[in-house]
């Protein structure tokens, strides 16, 4: 990105990758510096075998949003716990979020919804999703449907038979295949 730095006077949010489970540890440092920062965190009830409780936990794990100027660029990247900045392209533009973006999440963390973040990359045709609520709660499927009017449409395989049914996006959630997971010589089958 050295090649094509961009410049910008007015404060605005960008996101920023963290190590994994470093996203706390990176918005201290960053308050510390006086950089505006917003860790989104929702409270969710963990259980163990011995006990439960409510702990907060990042929204989008590993990431965090930082309301800087171009000149503090360079800082944020030499923050421990920071991978990089969220950029896009070839060119590697950054990926500004805008200021009614984090208002938004603001208010909804605020009234402690219980919310379910999807990946709508991972939410498409082809891939396997399993249904989180209703009648076919925990019933996996082929998506075989695109994007229509915030439904999608799930082939549930059952008795060698498909039942293509049409499921909210928020009642589904991607299903990472094992095949489709790298191999490395750690985790070879």
């Amino acid at each position: 990105m050295a090649d094509n730095i961009q410049h910008w006077t007015e404060p605005r949010w960008v996101a920023l990758y963290t190590n994994p489970r470093a996203e706390k540890k990176v918005a201290e440092a960053f308050s510390k510096m006086g950089i505006e920062n917003y860790l989104p965190l929702q409270r969710r009830l963990h259980k163990w075998s011995d006990r439960s409780k409510w702990v907060e936990v990042p929204l989008f794990p590993s990431y965090i949003f930082v309301k800087i100027v171009s000149n503090q660029v360079v800082a944020t990247r030499n923050v421990n716990g920071v991978v990089c900045m969220v950029t896009f392209g070839p060119t590697r533009t950054i990926a500004f979020t805008p200021d009614k973006e984090i208002e938004t999440l603001r208010i909804i963390l605020k009234e402690e919804m219980d919310l379910v973040v999807h990946d709508l990359a991972q939410l498409r045709k082809g891939v396997k999703a399993k249904v989180l609520d209703g009648p076919l709660k925990g019933k996996e499927g082929i998506i075989v449907g695109d994007v229509k009017n915030g439904e999608f449409v799930v082939k549930v395989e059952a008795l060698s038979a498909a039942v293509s049914v049409n499921v909210p996006v928020d009642m589904l959630q991607f299903v990472e295949e094992e095949d489709s997971k790298p191999k490395g010589i750690w985790n070879k089958k």
